[in-house]
């Protein structure tokens, strides 16, 4: 090897101390300005993710209010009750089925002006009928939800009528607006 080509500190003397200079330049840099800032950069995600996470349940609260306004519209009044019976036993003659008698219980749901109705029922007829006349009630505009059901007869060969105990629920708004009409 030739010691020309040979890198030798001495030779060099400026650019060694200007290399340490620059160096120990960056080091204090680095952990006076760019340590710190990076913290508070961290900080600073630390609290957008919190924000974002406030902003997001904000957002769900003001979509559920909304769904519930909208729900509300639609959904009858008190004035409308005896429509209500009058539906059931009309769609149940639609899907040839007979409804013996309807017995009903009503609350009043605290600070919702609201009032939920409990109709027990026995509906008579075939399985198929029974079924669509279900399949009916689930797609009704009033909402009624279906809590139980019970075989009370069941038919001894494939066409025998049953006879099965629904316990069905409606929602009637305390006000009649002009919103929430009975129709099936």
């Amino acid at each position: 090897m030739d010691k020309d080509t040979l890198f030798h500190p001495r030779q060099y003397p400026v650019s060694l101390s200007l290399l340490w200079g620059v160096m120990t330049i960056f080091l204090i840099f680095h952990f006076t300005y760019q340590i710190p800032l990076q913290e508070q950069l961290g900080r600073a995600e630390i609290d957008w993710r919190a924000g974002r996470e406030t902003i997001s349940v904000l957002d769900q609260i003001e979509n559920t209010e909304n769904e519930l306004r909208s729900f509300r519209e639609i959904l009858p009044s008190r004035e409308g009750f005896p429509e209500i019976i009058t539906m059931l036993s009309k769609l149940a003659k639609q899907h040839s089925l007979t409804i013996p008698e309807i017995n009903y219980e009503s609350q009043e749901i605290e600070n919702q002006k609201l009032t939920e109705v409990d109709f027990a029922f026995g509906v008579l007829g075939k399985y198929e009928d029974i079924r669509t006349f279900i399949q009916s009630l689930e797609l009704s505009r009033q909402f009624f939800l279906i809590e139980d059901l019970g075989l009370l007869k069941p038919g001894t060969k494939i066409n025998d009528p049953i006879l099965l105990q629904m316990q069905v629920a409606v929602y009637l708004t305390e006000v009649d607006d002009g919103v929430g009409r009975i129709s099936p």
